[in-house]
């Protein structure tokens, strides 16, 4: 028997080795990779600093990059032209506020249409303005259906046959009224001569009433009745 036999025979785990890893009879093994071993306390830590081999620094959260790239929250386009730049301002707001003075300026059209002048106007009544006067005192009736406008108006006609429209800031009414009669004002008075024989309406903040005689139906709204002065 040679020595390489006597070697082989005498050495198991040389046989056993080779027969594992495959390699042919006589031929050592390649040596393990070592492990890659760091020491970490001569690196320090790690976390909250950027790598400085990158050599690009680190894009702020929330800006497009220019190269055309987009933030995933910005909103794309229907055509896929690019993402859609926001508005600055609240479009709806301002809608919003233009449909209330919209709205605001037809109540104001519908008030005046039903309480206002306008509503005689359509009826055929004869508007007389006495708005240049601080104060008048009418003391004939019209022979026709007639409104009149004023600041501070005092209308004492003993008889009056035909409808009659009163608007001021302060009306004060006596006399005999055989048809409708409107009072529309501030402060409207109604003294202990004022008969009417049909409906009376009256719109007013402050109703004063000193003891009128009404066959027909009060119609209108009143804010305030108050009693008459002592």
């Amino acid at each position: 028997m040679s020595k390489d036999e006597s070697r082989e025979t005498d050495d198991p785990k040389a046989e056993d080795k080779s027969d594992d890893l495959g390699m042919p009879e006589g031929i050592a093994p390649p040596p393990m990779p070592k492990p890659d071993l760091h020491d970490i306390i001569k690196e320090g830590p790690t976390y909250g600093e950027e790598k400085k081999d990158s050599g690009k620094k680190k894009k702020k959260r929330g800006k497009k990059d220019k190269s055309g790239g987009a933030h995933p929250l910005d909103r794309i386009s229907i055509n896929g032209s690019g993402p859609l730049q926001s508005k600055k301002g609240c479009c709806g707001c301002v809608g919003g506020c233009f449909v209330v003075v919209v709205l605001f300026f037809v109540a104001i059209f519908v008030i005046v249409g039903w309480v206002g002048p306008a509503r005689h106007l359509v009826k055929g009544y004869e508007v007389v303005n006495h708005s240049d006067s601080p104060s008048v005192t009418i003391s004939e009736a019209p022979d026709k259906p007639t409104a009149y406008l004023g600041t501070e108006i005092i209308y004492n006609a003993p008889q009056t046959k035909v409808p009659i429209a009163i608007y001021g800031q302060s009306i004060t009414v006596s006399g005999d009224f055989w048809e409708t009669a409107t009072l529309t004002g501030a402060k409207v008075t109604a003294t202990t001569r004022a008969r009417f024989a049909k409906d009376l309406e009256i719109w007013a903040a402050e109703f004063i009433d000193e003891g009128l005689t009404l066959k027909g139906e009060l119609q209108g709204r009143v804010m305030q009745n108050s009693d008459p002065p002592e």
